[in-house]
């Protein structure tokens, strides 16, 4: 009988350690920040075409009404084009967590649809988390940062600037960019295998 009683006492002590541990982990779990939380009311992934698309423009493909209207019941914010581009503009208020947005044409198809997070709305592990691994990384030299944009599946890419080549979850994207799903495979074609993701365990450059 004492025997059982200390299993049972043990049994009880693990219960309470891994429920402390629970909530522990529940509590410094990050919430959805404003901008994923209308990432996932904005954007959904056409199936049939393997392509993300926003409020149904979708690249490579002529856009149901003008971006100008899209974008102009996005919110409050200012709306103006410039050639083939429309803007949109949140200025000081950005209760969605994001910045800017922008739609580039080429007659009545979408080119591609560029995102602009506000600071610290979206990281490269949220990117991982929403669309999985890339497939190229691409890297350009600008004063003392890196520019890095990271091609993912169905026409996806995300761009930070960053003082370092070591991934990061918690770097923080500064562009997500909807395109076609075949510019994404074409540029992971070209991209040479150093630029490969290789996870968080090493650098892209050897």
């Amino acid at each position: 009988m004492r025997g059982i009683a200390i299993i049972s006492a043990l049994i009880l002590a693990l219960t309470f350690a891994m429920l402390t541990v629970a909530r522990g982990i529940g509590a410094a779990y990050p919430q959805l920040t404003p901008f994923l939380s209308q990432f996932e009311q904005d954007s959904h992934l056409d199936k049939p075409n393997e392509q993300w698309c926003w409020r149904g423009l979708c690249p490579g493909q002529q856009a149901p009404r003008k971006a100008e209207n899209i974008l102009a019941d996005y919110g409050a914010g200012a709306v103006y084009r410039q050639f083939a581009t429309v803007y949109w503009h949140s200025g000081t208020a950005r209760p969605t967590g994001i910045s800017d947005i922008l739609v580039n044409f080429a007659d009545d198809t979408v080119l591609y649809v560029q995102i602009k997070p506000s600071p610290r709305q979206f990281t490269l592990g949220d990117a991982l988390m929403q669309f999985g691994s890339p497939r190229a990384i691409t890297l350009e030299r600008d004063l003392k940062n890196w520019v890095i944009f990271y091609c993912f599946d169905e026409g996806i890419c995300t761009g930070m600037i960053s003082n370092t080549l070591r991934p990061n979850p918690y770097l923080p994207l500064t562009v997500i960019s909807f395109q076609k799903n075949s510019t994404a495979r074409d540029l992971a074609r070209r991209v040479p295998n150093r630029y490969r993701w290789h996870g968080f365990s090493r650098l892209w450059i050897r």
